[in-house]
């Protein structure tokens, strides 16, 4: 269980980072698509309902996962998100860059 509920987290947060594949998270927004926001949180609380509460989670043939699993699940979240904004930005300034070069050659 621990790998869906790692995917999952994945999947959830790296939707708000893949908003926009051509600018950068702080660029774009992280809050201004609140229906995304409501489709992370609800699917999250759904997550939890799923994993932790009896009878449930013995319904889909969960278990709860560890606290360490939930670090590690956090972990490689982070990393891909960080990843993801990381190249964003990077492609950002060569945007800009080559639009400097561009304006510059044109005169």
């Amino acid at each position: 269980m621990f790998m869906h509920s790692k995917k999952g987290n994945q999947l959830r947060f790296n939707a708000i980072s893949v908003r926009s594949l051509k600018y950068p998270i702080w660029k774009v927004g992280a809050f201004k698509n609140k229906f995304l926001w409501y489709a992370v949180g609800s699917s999250f609380i759904l997550q939890l309902i799923v994993l932790y509460t009896p009878g449930v989670n013995s319904a889909f043939d969960v278990n709860a996962p560890e606290p360490l699993d939930w670090g590690f699940a956090i972990l490689f979240t982070a990393i891909t998100f960080t990843t993801l904004e990381t190249a964003k930005w990077i492609m950002s300034m060569r945007r800009k860059k080559q639009t400097r070069a561009g304006a510059q050659g044109g005169i």
